[in-house]
């Protein structure tokens, strides 16, 4: 959730122009500007250029990587962008919801190295949005995407040595081929 940025203070964790939390809905001791959402649940509003939230995030496997922002904006057109380590992230423009409650994706990937590090998500600019959350996942490869339609995989543990498995309740069959075209 993009209001559970990292604990620590302005300047530290976050930045916040006003140094005030206007609508005093969560997390009442920080600067930031949070507010309740009609669905229980709270998001970052009231955003200005040159803010700033940090989270730190867990990357369990390198490679790329898909970052997913829930957002909502009356007129659309603002932008933001993430930092991770060392790594820049293009800038994400941020959808027309007609709303500050209604809620689009916006997203971006990258490739992202292993391990425990700092995401800072950064106001680029306005007009004004919300943001609900922020959603990091494993970009599928080509591969990974037509093994997830299939009901079984198949991949090589060592040379000369297939493995077959079932995704699937019940039984799947399958037929092997050499390179030659004969069964086995």
């Amino acid at each position: 959730q993009a209001e559970d940025f990292d604990e620590g203070g302005e300047m530290l964790t976050y930045h916040d122009v006003d140094f005030v939390n206007a609508p005093g809905k969560y997390r009442t001791n920080v600067g930031v500007d949070i507010q309740s959402r009609s669905d229980g649940g709270f998001q970052i509003t009231n955003v200005e250029a040159g803010e700033w939230l940090e989270y730190t995030i867990t990357i369990a496997d390198a490679g790329e990587y898909l970052i997913d922002t829930w957002v909502a904006s009356v007129e659309g057109g603002g932008k933001f962008s993430f930092s991770i380590g060392t790594v820049n992230v293009a800038s994400i423009t941020v959808p027309k919801t007609s709303s500050t409650i209604t809620l689009a994706k916006a997203s971006t990937s990258k490739v992202l190295k292993a391990g425990e590090q700092v995401m800072r998500l950064k106001i680029n600019s306005v007009p004004a949005f919300t943001i609900d959350r922020i959603e990091i996942s494993k970009k599928a490869t080509s591969a990974n995407r037509l093994a997830q339609n299939l009901p079984f995989a198949i991949y090589s543990k060592a040379p000369g040595m297939v493995r077959v498995t079932n995704n699937s309740e019940g039984q799947a069959q399958i037929t092997i081929y050499s390179l030659s075209g004969k069964t086995h």
